[in-house]
């Protein structure tokens, strides 16, 4: 264990069994108080009325493995005791470490969890919907995506029909140019041609 040594001393035992907080459940029994230490103390009893040695020594092993596994969720500098009940002996894991860990929320030995500033909950952001569980800011960003989507097809469309009239505007042009090449040259033609009243009368 990193946090904790053993407890041995009888009138610590008898001290903690009168002046310390308690709470039991099926499997076991926690006192605790604190010690002013910078570690916990801890120690184990098991009655001879829960069996023979061998019985008894697993107990003590399920108690202490449970109060390893969660050590690091407990307060430091307190003497704890934990007193083996019949439920001990056979009691599924998970069942053990709920047990200890309720117990120890009872008596304030439950070290309280350390929340990240930066990262507040949901629920308290101001942009938060709850019938929704979306953000309107997501929402809003969505918004803003697909109106410059719009936007940017709109302006596609008019950059085409600004080509095609440009385009038909240069037809148009070309046009004109070739109707106007067509009459000059007809008009050179009709210049060059002798006129019907001089033909006749160079004929009489």
């Amino acid at each position: 264990m990193k946090y904790s040594v053993s407890l041995t001393q009888n009138h610590e035992f008898r001290r903690l069994y009168n002046k310390g907080t308690s709470s039991a459940t099926p499997a076991m029994v926690i006192y605790c108080r604190q010690n002013g230490r910078g570690v916990n103390r801890l120690g184990i009893t098991v009655s001879s009325k829960l069996g023979n040695a061998v019985r008894r020594n697993r107990i003590r092993r399920r108690l202490r493995e449970t109060y390893r596994l969660n050590e690091d969720k407990l307060r430091r500098g307190y003497d704890v005791v934990i007193v083996a009940r019949s439920g001990a002996y056979d009691a599924p894991w998970p069942a053990m470490n709920g047990e200890f860990r309720r117990i120890c929320g009872k008596i304030g030995l439950l070290a309280a969890v350390k929340k990240d500033a930066g990262a507040g909950s949901a629920s308290n952001r101001r942009d938060f919907n709850p019938k929704t569980k979306g953000h309107a800011n997501a929402a809003g960003a969505k918004g803003v995506s697909v109106a410059g989507n719009i936007v940017s097809a709109t302006n596609t469309g008019n950059a085409a029909s600004a080509a095609s009239a440009a385009n038909a505007g240069i037809a148009v042009q070309t046009a004109a140019q070739s109707t106007n090449a067509s009459a000059a040259t007809g008009i050179a033609a009709g210049k060059s041609e002798p006129r019907r009243d001089d033909t006749v009368a160079e004929k009489t």
